[in-house]
């Protein structure tokens, strides 16, 4: 498993461009969750997980 950590600017320009996407590419977005953990995946990549109006779960 990849242990790789990413500086905190890098991770919120990441959310940014995650929470800017949902807005702009679906209706009645009320909230958007992001979880707080490791954010790298095992095959070396960053992951950004959430939920979108406290039921819907995401990955990216």
């Amino acid at each position: 498993m990849n242990s790789q950590k990413y500086d905190d600017e890098t991770i919120n320009k990441a959310k940014k461009a995650v929470e800017s996407y949902i807005h702009n590419n679906y209706d009645d977005i009320e909230t958007i969750a992001f979880e707080d953990e490791d954010y790298s995946n095992p095959m070396g990549g960053m992951l950004i997980e959430g939920t979108v109006n406290g039921s819907t779960s995401f990955s990216v």
